[in-house]
């Protein structure tokens, strides 16, 4: 899949790239994950300066609040 907005790889470290790639993978494993670019991985990686464990530990815990704040079906309401 071609990229919206492209990453110059050559703006990182060889370590940040391992990290970026890791955790496309894992991310791409992750349920109900829908596929994002690089850039988009590249927030969440920043903001755990690169520890790919606590990137993804990070990503699972917004998946999850999202999940049940804004649930995929309204709820049913029963009129009487």
């Amino acid at each position: 899949m071609a990229e919206q907005f492209p990453v110059d790889r050559t703006e990182l470290s060889s370590k940040e790239v391992s990290a970026l790639e890791k955790f496309r993978e894992i991310a791409a494993e992750l349920p109900n994950m829908p596929e994002k670019n690089d850039r988009y991985y590249l927030r969440w990686l920043r903001a755990r300066k690169f520890d790919v464990p606590k990137a993804v530990t990070m990503l699972r815990k917004v998946s999850d609040h999202s999940k049940s704040s804004f649930p995929s079906q309204p709820p049913l309401i029963v009129l009487i």
